[in-house]
């Protein structure tokens, strides 16, 4: 067994050194060896579209915690927050509403469709407290 671990090891110690000697040199000519990447705008928009409607929703999840902090319990929908706690429900950059439910006393989901991949949904859940987009069901 023991045998098995440190061949194992000794074969990731080996691809590791490998894969960090690769350097790329860049040159002055634009030859078919250039190594230069252009960023797909589709995934520039993609990215950017998740990261602002995080930044959105990470000030409704500020609201709703603040809300909790103060009533012992979350909102039962967005709409109670306003005005006190958020001056109106913020969209995405793309103007997309977020969807809000309330599970129990201490956890909820707060999540956005994206406009640039049909069919994702980006959520955020209080029981993890983490951010996560997949396909919608």
């Amino acid at each position: 067994m023991c045998n098995k671990v440190r061949s194992a090891l000794f074969v990731l110690f080996v691809i590791l050194i490998v894969g960090c000697n690769k350097t790329f040199t860049p040159t002055d000519d634009h030859s078919v060896n250039d190594k230069t990447i252009t960023p797909d705008p589709l995934l520039v928009a993609f990215q950017d579209e998740i990261a602002s409607g995080q930044e959105q929703g990470n000030n409704i999840i500020d609201s709703l915690e603040n809300y909790y902090r103060e009533k012992g319990s979350y909102p039962e929908n967005l709409e109670e927050l306003t005005p006190i706690y958020l001056e109106e429900i913020p969209t995405t950059s793309t103007d997309q509403s977020f969807y809000y439910k309330k599970h129990e006393v201490e956890t909820y989901i707060l999540s956005f469709p994206l406009v640039t991949k049909n069919g994702v949904v980006c959520g955020f859940s209080r029981r993890t407290s983490q951010w996560e987009c997949s396909l919608g069901h």
